[in-house]
């Protein structure tokens, strides 16, 4: 099966592949039709043509589509087109059960994890599916690890395939395969308890029960071998845990327990009675070195010792005298002159393979599971198939197929290409002398290296060497030597240990090298060759080949068990996790670690907007990260500043092949203090189905817009910068002062209003001005690279890119700003963070992001093989250059504020240019001590003293218990927070009493101290109404962390300063009518309860309008009377003789749960689906029992455990998660704004305001937040 990215299944759009295992590829596709991101799994073409495989494969796929479980992984769509069959499924952004594994997990996380699989299993079970393939890849698991179970009925569609089965085995995952799955007998849903207990004993212990060589001899272990006792292999596992696992992994199934429910309420009772230690966090990590396996488990009776393997049979040595072995070392200590560093060759952390048990497979009797601990068997030693191991840490894997598997430079004389038998397939062509040595391998102890290895026929040399460890090549150094005629196990400086006979060239052959401690193996075509005592010597590994060799190498994989990482760098970077680039930059990052295992890239992201300003505080205080990839905006300050390292020391001669334009913008007063990684500027993109050219001047642009085409323009002092080269506008001279007040600028600005007195438009924000031309409402816009992605989904073949128009003046000098990395002056791993700087900005890795068009590179050795991306070099290579002087700092303040001015027709282009200039140069000449000039004023705050945040909430009143969850949420943030910038946070408030009088009161007692920088409030739209315009007119800013008072952030009644984070009821209304209609639910019929207050019949007003809206019908709206059983009941009959698919009933829990109740009893009601609002989430809504299952709210179940382990009980509401939130975006925002003069702290009022309203994607516990 080919990659698929870029192509189209169905209405599913690829845009990356996500996972690959044994039986399905996994791709991320864009549905159009619903404006989202799903998962795609593709199966492989051969099982389109199995007989049968069509009719099963729709079959299972409609009756896993059925499922509807919070634990598992909801099923959109299946299908079948040419050769692929499909399944599309939601896409979530997780890592697997898989990722943590490797070490024994706390009994408390195991049981929270078992619950939640375990409940996804007996649902299917109920519904008469099995899994079939229960293993922990296949558990979904966030952050806050909840469940999501996937691949349901994946093994039982291809279940029977000639092609899994044609060495006689059926399909399932040999580590977690029942006996009987492995003896190829019916199954039922025992088979799934049997699986689920061998990943609990995996989380348990930290491996699984069985392993061996092959994938048949695990199966023939789970059948016949008894179970190792988990308690020998962790002897801090408490006895009724154990008796939870050997129950559950009996090898009768009559034996196990009936159902998963029981195992997992069992495993609940076991761990109940057991002291837990204190909750730690679980961190998903990124790939780090797998500690060396444990010895073997005790098991519960003797097993017959192994038989060894035969030794291979003796040969005649031939003579090795020490004049060849001296050759040898001379060969090999030449060849480490040239050795180049050995990037990723391979993948992450491979899956064992998904095979099949045999179906028609003799029946075996199995032993029993072990009861009784045996004696402890004794350390592997060499002569009783030690090398039986398994290492899983993957260091390299390497077909040679995929174009970029080697990400770097081959050393002279080694290449990839097509072998010369005409089968097509790619190896690596090894020719002397030179060789691969593995970075980062010198402190190995165990590890294997396997490969085809072929020597070709008829060349002059005849030695390649397996190095083994290599410390000194001349006088300490263990290889195997392979020549045309025999191996020769060799230790420099001892004698030839061993010898072996092989065939001779032109043939393919399998090698396998086994190394633990001091002893060593190695298989020659699947037979033992050498077994052998080795020195213990540290030094690499790696392969050499002699002069005049010509050595052929496929199929190359390498695993250790390595210590943990010794080196860590923390990275920073403005890459959004939902934009494209995203998953390429994980990918390198990935490749980094594969290439150095010892090292460890904690990569975080932090939104555009904020890393520049997060970085500089978080420097100047004395922390920040290693490296930190951003525009170079703030070069020159920053660099003046002391806040980034300088590089010449580091890069001396390893920057060849970036363009002189690239370099000039990382230096300063000629110093280097970054890494180029690329370019960022403006083009013209146009719609070839507007127009057949685009304009090439600006008199032919305006002629466009006259002739009547819509023209949307982005305005300000960045996009709008490059007309000015147009007009031959010059903004700086040579000593950094403003000069645009001289000629072209002006001219500039005249051709924009003549642009906008002939229709066209000039809009602030990006996505607003974007969205005309992406909609394909408009011919043109000038961007940059950055929405290229989004162009070419909306117009694929029409989309056209072209430089800035020129004008009168010359080319267009649009502002070229480049992304580099920088390495932090505190960083205690600056070599390390500049290794990882040059690796991510080599050739290859902007070879990959050329490749897929998502930068503009700043190299001169890359091919460009996107016409539109070509543009953007050519554009990149006139635009202006940033000099870095302190003028050009003040340059943005001042231009933005003229280009609004002038457009908006307050000043004219000559005034506005003349004032701009003014304040420019007057801002250059400053140097002054601090001088707040916010609007609002400042919040002055000496060295020391406290940060002062007020809350303005109800603690009596009708909505004290809101008041009380808002309260702990702010106090929990704070707790959480710590400090900012050096200063303690101190936190006063007021009680609002939900009330207008209470609201008034507590506002005007807050507002009389001015070291108040900011307010959480309020809790109740009384109190709201009455303290919002004081807080207001004080010029202070109030977050609300409730959905009240809707009116004060309207946008055409509300209170400047007062913004809220929780849903008002609009949006949630909306949001509930989406999900009704979305396909999680898909029903088409609704009726509604309120109970008449306020907030109930807005909500069910609201989500009634919407749902109509989607194409939904609401048959009923009921009026209900709170306390009044038999009036529900009442309603809830009427509804049952319409039987709606769907209630929402937005009430307040005290009416929620007997409405909850009372429906499940209701007939005719059965099948409907209950759907609640943000007031019934409440611990008590647990009062409904059973009844309650199954019911969607609209509110965030989050931060329930942190807050009851803080304050001994839960929360009465979801508030408290919003007040959190709101703390947290004001505290986040303070740091955006304040200014540290000396041991002074200033923080502007207008400015925190305006941090707040800026907003976008903040990672908030309810999700990522803009201000909207």
């Amino acid at each position: 099966m080919g990659n698929l990215i870029g192509q189209t299944l169905g209405q599913y759009r690829i845009t990356e592949q996500i996972g690959q295992g044994g039986m399905a590829t996994v791709y991320k596709a864009y549905q159009p039709s619903l404006d989202r991101y799903v998962a795609v799994k593709v199966l492989p073409p051969y099982f389109a043509h199995e007989p049968g495989f069509a009719m099963r494969f729709t079959r299972e796929a409609k009756a896993i589509a059925k499922l509807n479980h919070p634990n598992i992984l909801p099923i959109y769509d299946f299908g079948q087109e040419g050769d692929l069959s499909y399944i599309v499924m939601k896409y979530v952004k997780a890592g697997t059960l898989k990722d943590i594994m490797g070490q024994p997990l706390a009994l408390d996380v195991t049981g929270d994890i078992i619950r939640q699989i375990a409940g996804a299993l007996d649902h299917a079970h109920e519904h008469g599916i099995l899994h079939r393939d229960v293993k922990p890849s296949n558990v979904l698991l966030d952050e806050d690890r909840w469940v999501l179970l996937t691949d349901f009925g994946l093994a039982k569609m291809v279940e029977g395939s000639a092609v899994l089965t044609a060495s006689g085995v059926g399909v399932g995952t040999p580590a977690y395969m029942s006996p009987e799955q492995g003896q190829g007998e019916k199954v039922d849903s025992r088979a799934d308890v049997y699986s689920l207990g061998v990943v609990l004993y995996e989380m348990l212990t930290g491996r699984v029960p069985f392993q061996a060589e092959t994938p048949m001899a695990v199966v023939i272990k789970h059948i016949t071998e008894p179970l190792p006792l988990p308690r020998s292999v962790n002897p801090e596992l408490p006895e009724s845990i154990e008796r939870v696992i050997l129950k559950a992994m009996a090898k009768t199934p009559d034996d196990r327990f009936a159902s998963t429910k029981e195992m997992a309420d069992a495993l609940i009772s076991a761990t109940s009675s057991i002291a837990l230690p204190a909750p730690v966090t679980i961190e998903i990590p990124a790939e780090e070195p797998i500690s060396a396996p444990p010895p073997p488990p005790e098991e519960a009776e003797p097993v017959p010792a192994p038989v060894p393997a035969a030794k291979a049979p003796p040969v005649t040595r031939k003579p090795f005298p020490w004049k060849i072995v001296g050759a040898v070392a001379a060969i090999i200590v030449l060849a480490l002159a040239a050795i180049f560093v050995l990037s990723n060759l391979g993948g992450e952390e491979e899956e064992k393979p998904t095979v099949a048990a045999a179906a028609t497979a003799t029946k075996v009797k199995p032993k029993p599971t072990a009861t009784l601990p045996a004696p402890t068997q004794k350390p592997p030693r060499p002569g009783e198939e030690w090398w039986n191991v398994q290492f899983e840490q993957v260091y390299l894997k390497a077909g040679f197929e995929q174009p970029g598997e080697l990400k770097i430079e081959l050393p002279d004389g080694w290449r990839v290409e097509k072998e010369d038998d005409g089968s097509g397939n790619h190896v690596l062509i090894a020719k002397g002398h030179n060789g691969l040595m593995f970075p980062g391998s010198d402190g190995w102890t165990d590890y294997v290296v396997e490969m085809r290895i072929k020597m070709a026929e008829g060349e002059g040399g005849n030695l390649a060497n397996i190095l083994i460890r290599c410390p000194d090549a001349a006088k300490a150094c263990v290889l195997l030597s392979f020549s045309r005629d025999y191996w020769e196990l060799i230790e420099i400086g001892r004698d030839v240990l061993d010898s072996h006979e092989v065939s001779k060239e032109g043939v393919w052959h399998q090698l396998r090298v086994i190394v633990v401690e001091n002893h060593l193996a190695a298989f020659w075509d699947g037979d033992l060759m050498f077994d052998a005592d080795i020195e213990r010597l540290d030094g690499p590994a790696g392969l050499i080949v002699s002069e005049g060799a010509k050595i052929l190498v496929d199929d190359v994989q390498v695993r250790y068990a390595g210590e943990k990482a010794d080196k860590t760098v923390t990275l920073w970077h403005f890459y959004d996790p939902d934009r494209p680039g995203a998953p390429l930059l994980e990918r390198l990052l990935e490749d980094v670690q594969m290439a150095d295992p010892g090292l460890t890239v904690r990569a975080e992201y932090i939104p555009f907007a904020e890393i520049h300003d997060r970085y500089r505080q978080e420097v100047a205080a004395g922390g920040g990260p290693d490296l930190v990839l951003i525009a170079n905006d703030q070069l020159g300050e920053m660099a003046r500043e002391g806040l980034v390292l300088n590089l010449d020391p580091y890069l001396d001669g390893k920057l060849d092949g970036i363009s002189d334009m690239g370099l000039e913008g990382m230096r300063i007063e000629g110093k280097l203090y970054g890494v180029p990684k690329s370019a960022k500027v403006m083009a013209l993109f146009y719609n070839r189905s507007w127009l057949d050219a685009p304009p090439a001047t600006t008199d032919e642009l305006l002629q466009i817009v006259k002739e009547g085409a819509p023209l949307t323009l982005w305005a300000g002092a960045y996009p709008l910068f490059g007309w000015s080269g147009a007009f031959g506008g010059q903004l700086m001279d040579a000593d950094g002062r403003c000069i645009a007040d001289q000629g072209g600028w002006v001219e500039a600005l005249e051709y924009l209003l003549a642009l906008q007195e002939a229709g066209a438009t000039f809009e602030w924000e990006h996505s607003v001005a974007a969205e005309p031309f992406r909609a394909g409402e408009t011919p043109l816009f000038i961007d940059g690279l950055w929405s290229l992605e989004s162009y070419r989904e909306s117009h694929g073949e029409n989309l056209g890119v072209a430089p800035l128009p020129a004008g009168p003046g010359g080319p267009a000098n649009p502002l070229n700003r480049i992304d580099g990395f920088y390495v932090n002056p505190n960083s205690e791993s600056v070599q390390a963070a500049v290794d990882v700087a040059l690796f991510l900005t080599s050739r290859d890795s902007a070879q990959l992001w050329a490749d897929k068009a998502w930068d503009v590179p700043v190299r001169i050795d890359v091919n460009i093989p996107n016409p539109l991306l070509e543009t953007f070099v050519e554009v990149s290579a006139t635009g202006f250059q940033q000099p870095h002087s302190p003028a050009l700092a003040h340059y943005w303040g001042p231009f933005d504020d003229m280009f609004r001015r002038v457009l908006e027709g307050e000043v004219s282009p000559i005034e506005g240019v003349i004032e701009a200039c003014a304040a420019m140069n007057e801002a250059s000449q400053s140097a002054g001590p601090y001088r707040c000039e916010d609007a609002l004023g400042c919040i002055e705050i000496p060295p020391g003293e406290p940060i002062h945040i007020a809350y303005l909430l109800d603690k009596s009143g009708t909505a004290a218990a809101i008041g009380r969850d808002s309260l702990r949420g702010l106090e929990i943030a704070i707790e959480y927070k710590g400090e900012i910038l050096g200063h303690p946070i101190q936190v006063t408030g007021e009680d609002s009493a939900c009330s207008a009088g209470g609201g008034e009161a507590a506002a005007n007692m807050i507002i009389e101290d001015p070291s108040v920088a900011a307010i959480v409030g309020t809790s109740c739209s009384t109190a709201a109404g009455s303290a919002a315009p004081i807080i207001s007119e004080a010029g202070l800013v109030m977050v609300s962390p409730s959905s009240t008072s809707p009116f004060l952030t309207d946008p055409r009644t509300h209170e400047p300063g007062y913004l809220r984070v929780a849903p008002n009821d609009k949006a949630q209304g909306l949001a509930a009518a989406r999900f009704a209609r979305s396909d999680v639910l898909h029903v088409q019929t609704a009726a509604t309860l309120h109970d008449g207050t306020i907030y109930s019949t807005v909500l069910q007003r609201i989500f009634s309008e919407a749902f109509e809206k989607r194409g939904g019908e609401i048959v009923a709206q009921q009026e209900i009377a709170p306390g009044d059983d038999d009036h529900i009941l009442g309603a809830l009959e009427l509804l049952g003789e319409i039987k709606p698919d769907l209630i929402y009933y937005p009430l307040f829990v005290d009416t929620g749960v007997p409405v909850t109740q009372l429906a499940r009893e209701t007939a005719g009601l059965e099948e409907t689906i209950l759907l609640g609002s943000d007031a019934m989430f409440n611990p008590e809504l647990l009062a409904a029992g059973p009844a309650a299952e199954g019911v969607y709210l609209s509110a965030p179940k989050l931060f329930v455990e942190r807050y009851a382990e803080r304050y001994g009980e839960p929360p009465s509401s979801p508030f408290h998660v919003y007040a959190f939130d709101a703390t947290m975006m004001i505290l986040e925002a303070i740091e955006q704004v304040a200014v540290q003069d000396g041991e002074m702290l200033f923080i502007g009022r207008q400015a925190l305001r305006d941090a707040l309203y800026a907003t976008h994607d903040f990672p908030g516990l309810t999700g990522t937040l803009t201000c909207s």
